[in-house]
């Protein structure tokens, strides 16, 4: 008749090796797990990301920056207010070239920055965002210098001509030249206009 003592034992064994086991499996489980949530992270972090857009939201939900693109203006940066004014925008505009728009609290611009086909410019605005002055680099490397009225109406221009003059040019409220003083190679010169256009005065 079998020592029931010894019985006991064989089961207590069996029954630890069985846990023993298990324990073996659970712990190269939770290895495997681990090994590949870290390898999964490594691939996360040096994959790229790839999307059509993405929108960043403040604390209480509301979108205060955008990243997107666009059929006709191509990748755009918006960056709002938390009441949903765009205050600044970045866009690439098709084959034209890059655009910075500075706004204003009602979105209106006031101040801009492209590089529209190769030449770079800078135009700022007033409240009515209206235009009221733009500096301008022509694509041959000729600087100008505009300013306009309340109606953007131009009144005068200050630039640097291809033969190297320096010219200023004043102008009426309807946008005839009336003053012009100019600082050729050979010499200045000022000129007065009447409406016409004919000289009332010149020197020399």
């Amino acid at each position: 008749m079998p020592d029931p003592t010894i019985e006991l034992l064989a089961q207590r064994l069996a029954r630890l090796e069985r846990q023993h086991r298990l324990f073996k499996l659970g712990a190269l489980i939770i290895l495997a797990v681990v090994a590949a949530a870290l390898a999964l992270g490594a691939a996360t972090r040096a994959k790229t990301v790839e999307a059509e857009g993405f929108v960043l939201r403040d604390a209480q939900g509301k979108v205060r920056a955008e990243l997107l693109t666009d059929p006709v203006f191509g990748p755009r940066l918006r960056l709002r207010e938390a009441n949903g004014k765009v205050r600044l925008e970045l866009a690439l505009k098709g084959t034209t070239g890059p655009y910075l728009s500075l706004r204003d609290a009602n979105g209106n611009d006031r101040a801009t920055l492209d590089a529209f086909a190769g030449n770079p410019g800078l135009a700022l605005f007033d409240s009515n965002a209206k235009s009221r002055m733009e500096i301008i680099l022509s694509d041959i490397g000729v600087p100008s210098l505009w300013l306009y009225d309340q109606e953007h109406q131009r009144r005068a221009a200050l630039a640097e001509t291809p033969d190297n003059a320096l010219t200023l040019d004043l102008r009426d409220a309807a946008g005839r030249e009336r003053v012009i003083l100019a600082v050729p190679p050979a010499g200045p010169f000022l000129r007065l206009q009447d409406e016409t256009g004919k000289a009332v005065w010149s020197a020399p």
